[in-house]
């Protein structure tokens, strides 16, 4: 199921119908994606009940972000908490970076790259040998591995905010455009992991 979840987030098109078996087969799972969706949609007028309602009101790139967000969940085990929340704080923000340059938001790439920027500290295996196994997108591997192309950039630029270097953090601004507000983003991203983690 993990490996089949993840090809399903870096995939440019859903399956929806692939991933509904999938979900159906693991009722924990399906429980978790209607009770993400009914906390995100908190003002919709009724709960959602339903997987077909739940998958078709979140659309295509939230739904991808959610599956890839279980997947991570399913591969913590005993990992520290903090490892998980780093890597959620970077996905939240890389997806920010990502929609400050209006790059396109599905395949979600961006937050897949700071999801699983962590995962071989996660799961305790060499990098290059896990993204080997793992159904990514070439970029994504790349940034990952090398720090190369746009989603390599942003997650550089995540990680320099991160260790408060901020002669590098100055020089990689260099490449955004103009009215960027970092600090806000990032903030919002911290306050968004916790509320995950409080549900996934």
């Amino acid at each position: 199921n993990l490996l089949a979840l993840m090809a399903e987030a870096s995939a440019s098109e859903l399956n929806f119908e692939h991933l509904a078996n999938i979900c159906q087969q693991d009722v924990g799972l399906s429980f978790k994606l209607l009770r993400f969706i009914n906390h995100a949609s908190a003002s919709h007028s009724q709960p959602i009940s339903s997987l077909k309602h739940a998958m078709i009101y979140m659309g295509e790139a939230e739904l991808k972000k959610f599956i890839a967000l279980l997947a991570l969940a399913n591969l913590q085990g005993d990992a520290p908490t903090e490892l998980v929340r780093q890597s959620l704080v970077r996905a939240r923000f890389c997806d920010a970076l990502a929609n400050h340059v209006k790059l396109t938001k599905n395949p979600p790439s961006s937050f897949l790259t700071g999801l699983f920027s962590n995962v071989h500290l996660i799961v305790e295996q060499p990098q290059d040998e896990l993204l080997a196994q793992l159904p990514l997108l070439t970029e994504v591997k790349l940034a990952l591995l090398k720090r190369e192309g746009q989603f390599g950039y942003f997650l550089e630029l995540t990680e320099a905010l991160e260790q408060a270097d901020w002669p590098l953090t100055d020089d990689l601004l260099q490449s955004l455009p103009e009215g960027a507000e970092l600090a806000p983003m990032y903030l919002e991203a911290v306050a968004w992991a916790e509320s995950i983690l409080r549900q996934v």
